[in-house]
């Protein structure tokens, strides 16, 4: 059953948000849906972002190949994908997206955490949105 018309998926470019992606796509109204692939550079702060331009710049690049990479090997069929780079906080710029975009869902992937040590996993990014998001979170292992 496909029943989110705009879906999330915030990506860090590892190989985990492949896993992620599918299954949003499998979530999506395959006709009306839209998957928007999300990175987030991390800025840093107390630096003049001139000094840091050219740097930024190449993040951007690779995240944009990264990003056509997944949309062309998965956009074959069903809903439409569409990248998305922005800046700043990882967690703060996902909640702000998904809410400005309208999203209806956020798919993002996560590690496991260790049963032992729970509180390990608490400052994750995946765990920071889970916990504020006003709307559905799915997390991929």
């Amino acid at each position: 059953m496909h029943v989110f018309s705009k879906i999330l998926v915030p990506l860090d470019l590892s190989s985990r948000g492949e896993s992620a992606i599918r299954m949003a796509l499998d979530l999506a109204d395959p006709d009306r849906g839209v998957v928007c692939l999300l990175h987030v550079i991390e800025t840093l702060e107390g630096i003049d972002d001139d000094e840091l331009e050219a740097f930024y710049s190449e993040l951007e690049a690779k995240a944009r190949a990264a990003m056509g990479t997944w949309i062309d090997e998965l956009g074959s069929g069903g809903a439409k994908m569409e990248p998305l780079i922005c800046y700043g906080h990882r967690a703060r710029e996902i909640l702000r997206q998904a809410d400005e975009l309208g999203c209806d869902l956020i798919v993002l992937s996560s590690h496991r955490i260790d049963p032992d040590h729970p509180a390990g996993g608490i400052g994750t990014i995946s765990h920071q949105v889970a916990l504020v998001c006003d709307g559905p979170v799915l997390l991929i292992r």
